[in-house]
């Protein structure tokens, strides 16, 4: 046990080893929790991790020629969750705050149970829309080293 009261066994969670119990108890605050301040929260641990280890940020970010070449189309969903800079974060999270916490209740509102689910799709698909433009618009520029 550690001075938080938590086991020393840990399981990993965005490069940062958490305890077990520690875990669970964070499962249990998300539960708790709207999923724009979910998003929020896991942005921000994601882009301050990101901001300490430069190799994880070059494997998170949107490559086209990675995405093309190497196959590594998780970044189309990893390069939404890191940020350039504190500033680059703070201010995209709290506009995100303010206006995804109106458009998550009226999804709520309109779709009742699956508001929630509508919402993380909206989410991930202003990501996956920007960066299949970002990909196709690569592709018909630099085609002989794409393809």
């Amino acid at each position: 046990m550690n001075r938080r009261g938590c086991p020393k066994r840990t399981a990993s969670f965005v490069f940062v080893h958490l305890p077990d119990v520690c875990l669970n108890k964070l499962i249990h605050i998300f539960a708790a929790m709207s999923i724009t301040n979910i998003i929020v929260v896991i942005t921000a641990l994601i882009s301050i991790a990101a901001f300490y280890h430069r190799d994880t940020m070059i494997r998170l970010l949107f490559n086209p020629y990675m995405v093309s070449e190497r196959g590594q189309w998780y970044r189309f969903i990893t390069s939404g969750f890191v940020h350039a800079d504190w500033i680059h974060l703070l201010i995209n999270m709290l506009v995100f705050w303010s206006f995804g916490s109106v458009v998550e209740h009226y999804y709520n509102a309109l779709f009742e149970e699956k508001g929630p689910w509508y919402f993380i799709l909206l989410y991930l698909g202003r990501d996956h829309y920007s960066h299949h433009t970002n990909l196709q618009k690569n592709i018909c520029i630099m085609p002989d080293i794409i393809h």
